[in-house]
């Protein structure tokens, strides 16, 4: 018999999204305050979840070594993750990050971080397929972002 999805599961989904705007302001105050370590741990949070501002910023720390050890590669990737999420105006940091770091190892990193990270690992990870939600309702296998569509957010 399918499991049903719980009202916990879309909850959690939820609260995903306010998990990651939390770690980027204590992100962002742990940068300010010049403690790096903790910026960058906070940025990788945020960014592992999909937040493209944490995203930008983990590739601003990677670029600059605060830290972390510097990797252009590592830079590049992040701030392009960030843009295939969603934030604009980034070309000109790839650009010059682009100029700092080898085509091979940009895109050893790129893969890597993508097939981890990306619009589609995120989106395979963060919006999982359902079972039946309800027994006069058929919606095994469908994803529940196309359930969920018709919802306003949260």
């Amino acid at each position: 018999m399918p499991k049903k999805t719980s009202g916990w599961a879309i909850l959690a989904l939820a609260l995903c999204s306010s998990a990651a705007r939390a770690d980027v302001d204590e992100a962002k105050a742990a940068s300010r305050a010049g403690n790096f370590a903790r910026a960058y741990a906070e940025f990788r949070e945020a960014a592992e979840l999909g937040h493209p501002e944490a995203q930008f910023n983990l590739g601003v720390l990677y670029f600059k070594g605060l830290g972390v050890e510097p990797s252009p590669a590592h830079a590049f990737a992040w701030i392009q993750i960030a843009a295939e999420n969603g934030l604009n105006g980034v070309d000109g940091q790839l650009a010059i990050i682009r100029a700092k770091a080898s085509q091979a190892d940009i895109e050893t990193v790129a893969r890597e971080l993508r097939a981890q990270f990306g619009p589609a690992a995120l989106s395979q990870r963060m919006w999982p397929v359902t079972s039946a939600l309800r027994s006069d309702t058929d919606f095994s296998g469908t994803a529940l972002r196309e359930v969920m569509k018709d919802f306003p957010p949260i």
